[in-house]
């Protein structure tokens, strides 16, 4: 026999569904200026699990994923990028409306209180001459990937001029 969720097996948890359902599909509401002004909310907040390029953690070949040209515009010099990749974490990043003391409206967004890293970042940099060739590890500049977490404090306001 199936699983069955316990919302659909209680009819009363069923009925309560269908009243919030409901509920949240009220019509709008028209504000006028003075009534918007008087809004109050507490913004939200947005958490992030970020995957790129993930199969570099399971030993997969780094492939070139950036590269930029410079120099000669004929003969370009490429600065290659390969295995971009890892996984990074940010959780409450937040965004708020907040009034300044001198009254004007600004945007605050909160720095992720969680950020945490599993080998992000860049397994080598190498400038050569053809952007599609594979990793030289004698001819890489090097690498860097974050491995860890942290967590942090603090705004970052926003408003128009």
């Amino acid at each position: 026999m199936g699983r069955t969720p316990l919302l659909l097996r209680n009819g009363l948890s069923t009925a309560l569904l269908l009243t919030l359902v409901g509920v949240s599909r009220a019509a709008p509401l028209a504000l006028d200026d003075a009534a918007l002004s008087e809004v109050r909310g507490a913004g939200f907040g947005v958490g992030v699990h970020l995957e790129l390029n993930s199969s570099l953690l399971q030993g997969a070949t780094p492939m070139p994923n950036l590269a930029a040209a410079f120099g000669d515009a004929a003969q370009p010099s490429y600065l290659v990028m390969y295995g971009v990749g890892g996984i990074m974490d940010l959780y409450a990043v937040t965004l708020n409306a907040v009034t300044a003391s001198d009254g004007t409206s600004q945007l605050a967004l909160g720095l992720p209180s969680f950020v945490g890293f599993d080998d992000f970042g860049v397994r080598a940099i190498s400038v050569q001459s053809d952007p599609t060739a594979p990793l030289n590890t004698a001819a890489s500049l090097g690498g860097i990937t974050l491995n860890g977490s942290g967590a942090m404090t603090g705004r970052v306001l926003l408003w128009a001029r």
